[in-house]
């Protein structure tokens, strides 16, 4: 999956960017997203050589995005099982949202 450097959420950008050893409150993490004024998305450099869970990751920063954009209210546990859900429907039906497909019967 390619990971774009920003993200447009509603009126929101997000920049994504990766740190080497992510840590929120001791803990090391691979993916945070922050809410504040800077509205980042970081993913843990060591992401960068597994393409699936790179993909989970960042999918999971984005559905948190959205749970608080959008006041969802999402528990930890819905994102855990959505974001791999996710990941795997686009996978799997080789979605691509930027162009249309050429197969399509609409």
């Amino acid at each position: 999956m390619l990971i774009p450097k920003r993200l447009m959420v509603g009126p929101h950008v997000y920049t994504i960017s990766y740190k080497v050893r992510l840590v929120d409150a001791g803990t090391h993490m691979l993916g945070l997203a922050s809410h504040n004024e800077e509205n980042t998305i970081e993913l843990d450099t060591a992401l960068k050589t597994n393409d699936t869970v790179r993909g989970e990751v960042f999918l999971h920063e984005v559905l948190h995005v959205l749970s608080c954009k959008y006041n969802l209210d999402l528990e930890e546990s819905q994102i855990k099982v959505l974001a791999p859900a996710l990941l795997d429907v686009i996978r799997r039906n080789k979605l691509d949202f930027l162009f249309k497909d050429a197969r399509s019967t609409r």
